[in-house]
């Protein structure tokens, strides 16, 4: 039996509520706790700020959003192999209905938190739309194959679909945050809208268990993990920008907000701190929606900074004990949500999960001793030394037979290419057959 997502069946019951805003009616006592008045003047300068944070990270996301959809059809024009999927171009309509600019200009413009609703609530069903979408996908087959399409290879037909799943779901969350953070610096709050902002983001909540249990059931049919799944998405990610990466992590933390499905702290690269900052996050969140305290929410922007103020990046080596380097970075630079605004934010595997490369010319003993040779060389973060550290490798990473097909993934050592597996070369007899068409 088809579950019909509560998020669509709380616009259905509750659009009858909207119209109703403003008319002068007296609102009615709502069940849930409700936020009081802010007395304390830096609590209200910290929800400013982080105001100002959640805007500027929306506007990037719609442009990341637009990216992504830009080179997913650029994809379809090349032939390329994310352009296979007779699926995508309903997903490039979904998106051209959504308009995502211009959904967030009424959102940030409109002076009417009804609007801010519809309009948060329209982001919402864009997220399931495209959830919808990749399941369809899911159920396509290879022309002259009879088999369906498995989990590993929805991601490696149409990365860019997985991924903007992932950033609907962000971009869903932080209207809905962005317009709860409002009702917080009201003096006088709308106590039936604020019941409205609540329904809404438990039944966005209810569908993200329903639609992850959807979603786990495909990938262990197709016997991928959900980590791999997880590192495969977010690598591709990066290729648009850091900020989109970084929103797909924090749309796939939202998206499991119990448990720990896709392992996020352990998929190289993605800074530790960063996860354990969103699990902060996330427990602010869950103790404002029990009791309505702005405190929760000054509480939550902090959680991505550290003792020092500096932002927490999602994917950056870690930092450097200042005692240990006399070197100085220079100044701080222009930061989106703790990202650095270009795409120059360092990428490095954890040191626990690691590997030097493999050299089969050179015996154990030797890589050993090269191995303790480039521990001792190591830097810190923002230090200059003379010597370079040796790039080390995932050690649950392969190397790469085709690398002409992954020109982006992975890492290059000594001229060779290493990569997640779940990133596979084509089967040579099916490339002899295309060439020769």
């Amino acid at each position: 039996m088809r579950v019909r997502p509560l998020i669509s069946l709380l616009s259905s019951v509750l659009m009858a509520v909207l119209p109703s805003q403003g008319n002068g009616q007296t609102p009615r006592q709502s069940p849930l706790p409700l936020a009081q008045p802010l007395t304390v003047a830096s609590n209200s300068e910290e929800l400013k700020r982080e105001l100002l944070r959640i805007q500027m990270e929306m506007s990037q996301t719609a442009r990341d959003m637009d990216a992504i959809d830009a080179r997913m059809m650029q994809g379809i024009a090349n032939k390329d192999l994310s352009g296979t999927s007779k699926i995508i171009p309903k997903v490039h309509e979904l998106l051209k209905d959504h308009n995502t600019g211009t959904t967030i200009k009424v959102f940030l413009d409109s002076p009417r938190s009804d609007l801010k609703w519809e309009s948060c609530l329209k982001t919402g069903k864009l997220y399931m739309g495209l959830l919808e979408k990749i399941f369809a996908m899911s159920k396509e087959r290879r022309p002259g194959d009879e088999k369906t399409l498995t989990a590993s290879s929805v991601a490696d037909q149409s990365p860019e679909a997985v991924q903007l799943v992932f950033l609907a779901r962000m971009m869903t969350e932080l209207e809905l945050r962005y317009a709860e953070l409002q009702s917080q610096l009201m003096t006088n709050p709308d106590v039936k809208q604020q019941e409205l902002w609540r329904k809404l983001r438990q039944a966005l909540q209810n569908d993200d268990r329903t639609y992850l249990d959807k979603l786990n059931a495909l990938l262990a049919e197709a016997r991928v993990s959900p980590p791999q799944f997880a590192a495969k998405v977010i690598s591709d990610a990066q290729k648009t920008s850091q900020t989109a990466a970084t929103s797909v992590v924090e749309g796939m933390e939202i998206v499991n907000s119990e448990g720990d499905t896709w392992r996020l702290a352990e998929i190289p690269g993605i800074n530790p701190d960063f996860i354990r900052a969103l699990e902060c996050d996330r427990r602010a969140m869950k103790d404002f929606v029990a009791t309505a305290s702005h405190a929760s929410f000054v509480q939550a922007g902090s959680c991505r900074k550290y003792a020092d103020g500096s932002d927490i990046l999602a994917f950056a080596a870690k930092r450097a004990d200042p005692t240990k380097s006399t070197n100085v970075v220079g100044k701080a630079q222009l930061t989106l949500g703790g990202l650095p605004l270009d795409s120059g934010a360092l990428h490095l595997p954890k040191e626990n999960s690691t590997r030097e490369p493999l050299n089969p010319d050179k015996g154990d003993t030797e890589s050993a001793a090269e191995h303790r040779q480039g521990e001792s060389e190591n830097t810190t973060f923002g230090a200059t030394n003379s010597a370079v550290p040796r790039p080390k490798i995932p050690s649950w990473w392969i190397r790469c037979e085709c690398p002409d097909d992954h020109p982006n993934a992975g890492m290059v050592v000594d001229g060779v290419r290493w990569h997640a597996p779940v990133l596979q070369c084509p089967n040579p007899e099916l490339r002899l057959r295309e060439l020769l068409k």
